[in-house]
């Protein structure tokens, strides 16, 4: 038997009735639920590291490390009411002076760190430490004990990614502290993981088999001399130029279950096509100038700029010198949900 159309007072009888054994009719949401097209889930944004920097120095001589457990200023999005760069990541800049000391925690959030000025500063993860070096990446993946520290005069910054709101969204935020102030043990010697997997040769058995990549560190001299060598052969990518992801040398994957990276070379000059993804992008300029257009927005960068580019949106490039560029975002969380996609090209 085929149901006959209601009328309006049966309509709001029959949700009425619904509401009240907590119940929605699907037929009255399905519009507002499944959309036709992904929606921008914040806003594009940029932040000039000329006017940060003296912000953060300031904060390096009025907050100590003991007050802060963390030095950092966070990046937040015009567009988000939370202290998060993206509707899935924060973002965050950091300094550390000469002889302090972060001590060891550790939480299920993953993290990244971008060097963008100084030297004598370290990062140790899971008992290897890593000297920082600008442009270096470091990762902390989830659940791995973390801490930093500086030797030496002068002032070390670096930026912070981390994937605190996606983990908050899932309601898994846990933290453990170590003793206060207190590093971990190192327990294997400064550069390990590069000898036992980054060589191309790897232990047939033993070592580090999680769910992410078990290199922590990413020098820039080796990304950057990658870059320069492949961009001889000239083909650079309409959108893209030369972008290379920062992969688990297990898998070939992504560096991180929740978090991808990428370093990217733009010749002085290139002008990009038109390109929108589904996920929301932070930018920093590791070396370089230009200018990028997201949607109707525009904004002019220079090095250590960090600017975002909204989920879904058109993005085109204008570079002016030779530029270098890192992302983050949450491509590796949708790739392994199978719900990644890219569109190129005006639309």
């Amino acid at each position: 038997m085929n149901a006959q159309k209601s009328s309006a007072s049966e309509t709001v009888a029959l949700a009425d009735e619904a509401k009240a054994k907590s119940l929605v009719p699907l037929w009255a949401v399905y519009k507002n639920i499944m959309s036709t097209e992904p929606a921008p889930a914040c806003a594009a944004a940029h932040w000039s590291y000329e006017e940060v920097r003296p912000l953060l120095m300031r904060a390096a001589r009025e907050i100590s490390t003991e007050e802060a457990e963390r030095r950092v200023l966070l990046l937040r999005n015009p567009g988000l009411d939370k202290p998060f760069a993206t509707h899935t990541l924060g973002c965050g800049l950091q300094v550390l002076l000469e002889g302090e000391v972060e001590g060891a925690h550790r939480h299920t959030p993953a993290a990244l760190r971008l060097v963008i000025e100084g030297d004598g500063a370290y990062t140790t993860t899971d008992g290897e430490r890593m000297w920082m070096k600008p442009g270096d990446v470091i990762t902390t993946p989830s659940w791995t004990w973390h801490d930093h520290g500086k030797i030496n005069e002068g002032e070390m910054i670096w930026l912070d990614g981390i994937d605190v709101p996606l983990v908050n969204f899932l309601h898994l935020n846990f933290t453990e502290y170590g003793e206060e102030g207190q590093q971990q043990a190192l327990t294997v010697c400064d550069g390990d993981s590069h000898w036992r997997y980054g060589s191309g040769l790897m232990p047939l058995s033993g070592g580090r088999n999680r769910p992410y990549s078990p290199i922590y560190h990413y020098p820039y001299a080796r990304s950057r001399e990658v870059l320069g060598q492949l961009s001889r052969d000239g083909g650079w990518d309409a959108c893209h130029g030369l972008k290379l992801r920062l992969t688990n040398p297990r898998t070939g994957g992504n560096f991180m279950p929740t978090i991808a990276g990428f370093m990217q070379l733009l010749p002085a000059g290139f002008s990009s096509a038109p390109v929108r993804s589904t996920d929301a992008q932070i930018f920093s300029v590791v070396e370089g100038s230009g200018r990028v257009h997201v949607a109707d927005r525009s904004f002019a960068f220079n090095a250590h700029d960090v600017f975002v580019v909204p989920n879904w949106t058109d993005m085109r490039l204008d570079i002016g010198s030779e530029t270098v560029l890192f992302s983050y975002s949450d491509r590796a969380m949708q790739e392994n949900l199978s719900l990644w996609r890219e569109r190129r090209g005006d639309s």
